[in-house]
């Protein structure tokens, strides 16, 4: 959709290789564990919170992760959505 009243505002974005050893553990559909491994209700994870590099990073994978559970963590929501 076509962005076509003022205000508008630019922000500087600076592209950076970022990445974590560790982070959040998640299940098969991006849902947030506790400590017990049971879901936490509403609260998914993508990208670079999501634990899963330990000691070695292997290249390109960083997107991937944020591709692939948030597709999950976004398919879980929506399916979890209430009627409207």
């Amino acid at each position: 959709m076509p962005l076509v009243e003022p205000p508008f505002h630019a922000y500087p974005i600076v592209s950076s290789n970022v990445f974590t050893f560790g982070g959040v553990k998640v299940d098969g559909q991006a849902r947030v564990l506790d400590a017990n491994d049971r879901p936490i209700p509403g609260l998914y994870a993508a990208g670079e919170v999501v634990g899963m590099y330990w000691g070695n990073y292997t290249g390109a994978t960083s997107v991937l992760k944020g591709l692939v559970f948030g597709r999950l963590a976004g398919t879980d929501a929506a399916r979890r959505r209430p009627n409207a």
